[in-house]
């Protein structure tokens, strides 16, 4: 029954990475063993947020993008079908 809610190799999109909360869940998401794509329009916050996750190397995939823009969204789309780990769930974090 334990394995039921373990993330360990699931892929879990987070978008508000750099706020907050998502910086919080980005944190306790990858020292649980889930790669988390870390989405938000702060630039500045998601390489914070990647010195945060250095104890657990190649579970954060940063990607800067305003998902108010349409075209941002086409490309986060593109970026995510490139990926070869498989997206297991999505966290809305953005305000």
């Amino acid at each position: 029954m334990a394995d039921m809610f373990s993330v360990v190799g699931k892929g879990i999109l987070v978008t508000g990475a750099a706020g907050f909360l998502g910086r919080k869940l980005c944190t306790h998401l990858t020292s649980a063993g889930a790669t988390v794509f870390a989405v938000d329009i702060d630039e500045g916050g998601l390489s914070e947020l990647e010195i945060a996750t250095l104890s657990h190397p190649g579970l954060l995939t940063p990607l800067a993008a305003d998902l108010g823009e349409e075209s941002a969204r086409v490309d986060l789309v593109d970026q995510l079908s490139s990926l070869t780990v498989s997206l297991d769930g999505v966290v809305f974090a953005a305000a």
